[in-house]
């Protein structure tokens, strides 16, 4: 049905947050799960390329939830967040987010927060794709197609510009808005009943 059809939680939309002057925080999110450990990877590159603060996502089945917690005690950027109950205000206080191509690049779609996003497994490479045909966000692509290293320049130079571009972040945020309008739950409601009526 694509992305329109998306169903997104009303605070979302309800807390749209304007975009940033300057990018001073980041978030990092990668859903439930992290089984290449990309939290971390991403995390420590960013750390190295940016001044700017790093909030992690960590999901409930993340295996490498103790490294995360290391890495947060031993750099005073990065800000770990566990049992997030509500997303929408942690999106608020960040300028930017990389994020996998799940749900969660939809909230921030509707949120307000310009993206870097990716796929790591099958079932994220169309909603990557998606995104990045509409410039609705900037993708790295597809983690398992792609030399390790390689990745994490593209995620770092994607970010960079970003950063670097206001315009960018602008113009990034403002597609995100037509792709993913936050009524996809009342779209899903309308079909379901045009169906019922027939």
């Amino acid at each position: 049905t694509g992305i329109k059809y998306a169903p997104v939680r009303k605070e979302f939309l309800e807390n749209r947050k304007l975009i940033s002057a300057e990018v001073k925080d980041i978030m990092i999110t990668l859903g439930g799960s992290d089984i290449y450990n990309l939290s971390t990877k991403i995390a420590i590159r960013l750390l190295r390329t940016t001044d700017c603060n790093i909030h992690v996502v960590c999901g409930p089945f993340n295996i490498y939830r103790e490294e995360l917690k290391k890495l947060a005690q031993t750099e005073e950027r990065v800000i770990l967040h566990e049992n997030v109950k509500e997303m929408w205000l942690l999106m608020k206080q960040c300028d930017l987010a990389v994020s996998a191509a799940g749900s969660t690049v939809c909230e921030l779609a509707v949120a307000g927060i310009p993206t870097v996003t990716f796929s790591y497994v099958e079932n994220q490479r169309r909603i990557a794709e998606g995104f990045s045909v509409q410039v609705a966000a900037l993708s790295a692509g597809h983690y398992e197609k792609k030399n390790e290293v390689v990745f994490l320049e593209d995620i770092e130079k994607l970010v960079g510009s970003m950063i670097d571009c206001f315009e960018l972040r602008e113009e990034v945020i403002t597609n995100a808005a037509v792709a993913v309008d936050g009524y996809g739950a009342g779209r899903i409601a309308d079909a379901i009943l045009l169906f019922n009526a027939n």
